[in-house]
């Protein structure tokens, strides 16, 4: 073959997109006499971001005055390369029949017609729709990536793309084409039978007919010029069509190659390889990636390798950019800069406080939004004239970077906002309509969860439509709570989705009912009414237009959600008008809210023609593949692209690829964020390599690159380098550790005071309020690093309160700061019985205000109960309980707690309520026995003034006969639980002897169970707790405010046991304590539900921190164990010794029931 060479097609290397303005400017200032003043000029780019950028540059210097910069811009069409084949076929969007939207109706078309011929493969895809669409985009790729596979396929002959193969006789190469495998030859029929049913030919054919017969392209309706600009490379595909073009007007192309020596080095490359017209050229070893060039740069610019190949396998030779004198760099980023220019680093000396290429270090991507954030602050500072827009922040994963973005760049600065926007996101991200939109179709095709459901009904659209507001909202998860709801429209709805149960507990429908009904009707205790409802208590008909609110827009969903679940197959159209229909029913449209979502459906309703213009509206799809299709639609379509607006931009790597900016920011280039993905298994492209060839890895590193290369006065890199679990070093991503090893060769040491670590390194903490940050050169060397106002206040004010993690040295101080005015303090006889069992607590709860409950629980369950928790189980055995006394059966309470869900489906439930009835039976033998009424409990007053305030609240407790009190316990039976019991109601009666009150004793019942035979049975042990008879009204009352006293102290100071420790201390055995100390620390134990926990779930964790020693704890100075022996002075205490002279250990009083284990105890 020869080489040929296009007259009217010039090709260009530039070094960067900046020396792009230059011949643009020039191609659109230069015209001759014969064009009209109104001629359009056609420029085409590769992206939007370009295109804001290039339109600026040639509105201040094309039709410029003699002031300059005063430009303007008209008549440029600025496309991208998609125009090509609209300026060879002049087909509009719309009526192309390869387009994949019209592509996708002729292939399901044609799959409906030859079931049997692809059955196996359109099932495996998904069948439908879906497998036709995966074939559409699949054909489409094939068009743009394996042209030549299309022209062989089009005459008819079943191969892969021809290769360029070995020398013949004549010195030319060969061209070869591999026949498709066997498995592979499913994919040829169904393009064929595809072909057959569209009237046009493919674009690849067509550039090759027109290039063998230019004659065949109507030049009428062709510019006269045409200019691209700005891209990185070209494909075959895209190479020929130029060439086309070229053939009836002028074409140049000026693309960006950032390294001329290597662009020169490689043309050598370039000149050996043949010529191979509409074939792109194999993969080969180059000697120059080894020879005089940086190995990294070489790899990373492969991509540019490739182009120069590509185009010269065409037979165009691009003018390359020499290489200017590289002047020696005043900063590691201009070094970086050189090293890519020249292909070779060369080693300079690196100034610390070079701050022109930073890489940060952080614990998770909140806190690298914090850190980009000050370092972009400190970039305004250090570089005059910065403007906000010569600011941009590249985001690995804009999606998730994007909401911590926005938080963090609102907060003021000095009082000021700081310009920040976050671009290049899609439809459903910006737009209020579309993001509905994409949230109904959740819910409908999903499981009705609470979190999916309150996501649309809390929708600012949904919200104006029914009048709905906050408080509407805050009533709605109450009434969720309430009620118990989980997931499932409605029984039959949870069927569908596998849970084969009639069963309506905890489905929306059942709750709102329960709701409204409740509303209708006056508070009763819970029956069921209305066809099986119980009626939800404590609403009136206040509550009822807030209930009706959510039910509304719950029964339009679901009414949905039944349609599309009962229907096989519905043509598209009628899914379109239902979805429409729906989206109507929940929302308001005043001001064009739903356009985009509307848009977005009449998309896919336009999918009613195939390529030969047929009406296939009656093609029917399932709801599933319709939902897949609209879902893309939204997700797929970019929303408003502000990629010019004078603020700081935040965009992914795409949009603004080598655009210039004074400071760029890498943001969140950490592991899964560079995946380069998997490709389909049977995908055609895959079963060749060519060069031009995008490697995601390759091209990911190149996108790197680019921005390094684009940014003038900084380089901000952040990145996790710490594990948020443990601190652990968590290694950089590859690219990075290569970029960190290319500054290395430019001169950058290791930092001397971190060992490890290059001086362009820096180590960030892992909370943005930690000193560190607001210490001069503790993050970078010779800077205080942190802007946040909170974080400093909550450094400095000296009346903050201490966060748990704090020493508990600081925490002591902090508590005597606030206790300087010593206010009065009242405690709580709960307070006061959790001190007596934890003195700790009284620290944590009272002094810090830290609530140390920990519900393990979701916020938002989204599962069917099928199991209880202990502490449910003993609230179900106390309501049946008490409605046992009121007079209701067990039979009937069981009925109606099914019905609510309160007692779980299936065969554990049944099992459950069998075994609670039986215990609450027991429970109310003893109790008539007793004369404890369990329905009525009531509160004991208590108030004990001290020193320093007043122990005061309510005791509440079950009354008994014969100056009696008792509690209940019908958990979970075990020997520390009954300890604590007991300890409780000694503390209650000595609370109720100081205030005045004449109670003999104090009985806690028990219910348990015991084995016999095999076989659980209900058994109750009873607890009898009395004062030794000689404590006194007075005696009590100087016994309380011994403990009151000892609990202030408790307040301000903390005093942990660090479990068996403090026993051992008292004992005097340091080392036996030690043992104790170090087995807590490592402990994992189970709480009375069965629940693992673990020192870092104690309070003496939140004090002390992850990692305390006992030398700082118990060791010489420590007031602890002093503390302890004063509380055993004043504490009340089970005292067995005082029964036994007395004669009453274990002796039951004198009305005891008979037959039940019974224990007595003597407190004192």
């Amino acid at each position: 073959m020869s080489r040929r060479t296009d007259i009217g097609l010039k090709v260009t290397f530039v070094e960067s997109l900046a020396d792009t303005v230059a011949p643009l400017v020039q191609y659109l200032n230069a015209s001759d006499s014969t064009r009209d003043l109104f001629d359009v000029d056609h420029v085409i780019v590769p992206n939007a971001g370009v295109r804001a950028w290039l339109l600026q540059q040639i509105a201040s210097q094309v039709g410029t005055s003699s002031l300059g910069h005063d430009g303007i811009a008209a008549n440029v069409s600025i496309k991208y390369l998609g125009e090509l084949d609209g300026l060879i076929g002049r087909r509009a969007m719309g009526s192309d029949p390869w387009a994949v939207g019209p592509l996708s109706m002729t292939v399901l078309s044609v799959i409906n017609k030859h079931t049997g011929s692809f059955t196996s493969h359109i099932e495996r895809m998904g069948g439908g729709l879906k497998a036709a669409r995966l074939m559409s985009d699949r054909f489409d790729k094939y068009h743009a990536r394996r042209p030549s596979m299309i022209v062989e396929w089009e005459a008819g002959r079943a191969t892969l793309a021809p290769a360029v193969g070995d020398v013949v006789g004549n010195g030319e190469h060969a061209i070869e084409a591999t026949p498709l495998d066997a498995s592979d030859v499913w994919q040829y029929d169904l393009w064929r039978l595809v072909r057959e049913e569209v009237d046009a030919q493919p674009w690849p054919v067509v550039v090759e007919e027109m290039l063998a017969d230019p004659s065949l392209l109507n030049d009428s309706d062709l510019p006269p010029r045409l200019l691209v600009v700005g891209l990185q490379s070209l494909s075959v595909r895209h190479v020929r069509a130029l060439q086309l073009l070229s053939q009836h007007l002028s074409v140049e192309v000026v693309l960006v190659h950032p390294s001329p020596a290597l662009a020169a080095q490689w043309a050598l490359d370039a000149s050996r390889v043949p010529v191979s017209v509409g074939i792109a050229p194999l993969p080969v070893r180059v000697n120059s990636f080894e020879d005089n060039v940086d190995s990294m740069v070489s790899m990373w610019l492969r991509g540019a390798h490739d182009a120069q190949m590509v185009l010269a396998s065409q037979g165009v030779s691009p003018a390359l950019q020499t290489l200017s004198d590289v002047t020696a760099a005043d900063d590691l980023l201009h070094s970086l800069h050189n090293a890519v220019r020249a292909g070779v680093a060369t080693h300079s000396a690196f100034t610390p406080g070079d701050r022109s290429f930073q890489v940060h270090r952080a614990h998770n991507l909140g806190r690298q939004v914090e850190i980009a954030r000050d370092a972009i602050l400190h970039a305004f500072h250090d570089i005059k004239g910065l403007e906000p827009h010569e600011v941009v922040v590249i985001c690995a994963d804009v999606e998730a970077a994007s909401p911590l973005l926005e938080a963090a760049f609102s907060r003021e600065v000095n009082g000021k906002p700081l310009p920040f926007i976050v671009a290049d996101r899609g439809l459903r991200q910006v737009d209020d309509g579309a993001a509905l939109l994409n949230n109904l179709l959740t819910v409908v095709t999903g499981r009705f969860s609470i979190t999916d459901i309150m996501t649309v009904a809390t929708s600012p659209l949904v919200m104006q439509k029914f009048g709905a507001s906050s408080d509407d909202v805050s009533s709605w998860y109450r009434l969720i709570e309430r009620t118990r709801i989980r997931w499932g429209s409605t029984a039959d709805h949870r069927k569908r989705k596998g849970v084969l149960s009639d069963e309506n507990a905890h489905t929306w429908v059942a709750g709102l009912q329960r709701a409204l009904v409740g509303a209708l009707l006056p508070d009763a205790e819970p029956d069921i009414d209305f066809g099986g409802t119980v009626p939800l208590p404590d609403l009136d008909a206040a509550d009822l237009e807030s209930v009706g609110r959510l039910s509304a827009i719950v029964s339009a969903m679901s009414s949905l959600e039944q349609l599309a679940n009962t229907t096989a197959e519905l043509p598209v159209v009628q899914w379109a008008d239902a979805v429409e229909e729906t989206l109507a029913l929940v929302s308001l449209d005043i001001k064009g809210e739903l356009d985009d979502a509307r848009e977005a459906i009449d998309t896919l309703r336009g999918y009613v023609r195939d390529a030969r213009g047929n009406d296939v509206s009656d093609l029917a799809v399932t709801f599933e593949h319709f939902v897949e299709q609209l879902q893309e639609q939204i997700s797929s379509a970019p929303g408003r692209q502000p990629l010019r607006t004078g603020a700081v931009t935040a965009t992914s790597a795409v949009p603004l690829r080598g655009v210039p900016f004074k400071v760029v920011c890498l943001l969140g280039f950490d592991e899964g964020t560079m995946r380069a993905g998997e490709a389909e298994g049977d995908d055609l492209v895959t079963r060749q390599m060519f060069m031009g060839d995008i490697d995601p890895r390759i091209d990911q590193r190149r996108s790197i690159l680019d921005a390094i290369c684009a940014a003038s006065h900084r380089v901000v890199v952040t990145c996790n380098g710490r594990s948020i679990k443990n601190n652990a070093e968590v290694p950089l991503i590859t690219p990075l550790a290569e970029l960190l090893d290319l500054c290395e060769r430019c001169g950058v040491e290791e930092d001397p005071d971190n060992k490890g670590f290059l001086q362009v390194e820096y180590q960030h903490p892992r909370h943005f309020s930690s000193p560190r940050n607001f210490i001069e050169g503790k993050i970078v060397p010779g800077m205080v690093w942190s802007h946040d106002d909170v974080a400093l206040r909550s450094i400095t004010e000296e009346h903050t309160k201490t966060q748990a993690a704090l020493q508990a040295d600081v925490a002591v101080a902090r508590m005597a700061e606030q206790s300087e005015d010593h206010p009065y303090r009242v405690i709580s006889p709960r307070e006061l019985e959790s001190f007596m069992r934890d003195p700790l607590s009284a620290f944590v709860r009272s002094g810090l205000g830290i609530n140390t409950w920990n519900n393990e629980e979701d916020d938002e369950p989204a599962t069917i109960p099928l199991e209880l928790t202990q502490k449910e189980i003993g609230h179900l055995r106390g309501n049946l309980a008490s409605a046992v006394q009121s007079g209701f059966s067990a039979t009937h309470w069981t009925r109606v707690n099914t019905a609510v869900g309160n007692i779980p489906m299936g065969a554990y439930g049944s099992q459950l309520a069998e075994a609670i009835v039986g215990r609450v039976d027991e429970l109310s033998g003893v109790a008539s026995d007793w004369g404890i009424h369990l329905d009525d409990l009531i509160p004991y007053e208590v108030r004990i003034p001290y020193a320093g305030g007043e122990v005061a609240g309510n005791v509440m407790v079950f009354p008994a006969s014969q100056s009696h009190i008792a509690i209940v316990d019908l958990g979970k039976r075990s020997t520390k639980s009954e300890s604590n019991l007991r300890h409780r109601l000694g503390l209650w009666l000595l609370l109720l002897r100081a205030s005045g009150y004449q109670i003999e004793g104090a009985i806690a019942v028990v219910v348990g169970e015991e084995t016999r035979d095999g076989v659980k049975h209900p058994t109750t042990i009873w607890h009898y707790v009395q004062l030794q008879p000689s404590m006194s009204q007075e005696s009590a009352r100087q016994k309380v405010q011994g403990l009151a006293v000892m609990f202030e102290e408790a307040v301000k100071s903390p005093f942990p046991k660090f479990s068996g420790t403090i026993d051992q201390m008292l004992k005097g055995e340091v080392k036996k304590a030690e043992d104790a100390f170090d087995s807590y620390l490592s402990m994992s134990n189970k709480s009375n539900d069965g629940e693992e926990y673990k020192y870092l779930q104690t309070m003496e964790c939140l004090v002390y921190g992850t990692n305390p020693k006992f030398d700082d704890v118990f060791g010489a100075g420590s007031p602890i164990v002093d503390f302890y022996k004063r509380l055993a002075a004043v504490k009340l205490e089970q005292d067995d010794d005082i029964a036994k002279d007395l004669g009453l250990k274990n002796v039951p009083p004198t009305n005891v029931p008979a037959g039940k284990k019974k224990k007595r105890y003597i407190y004192a």
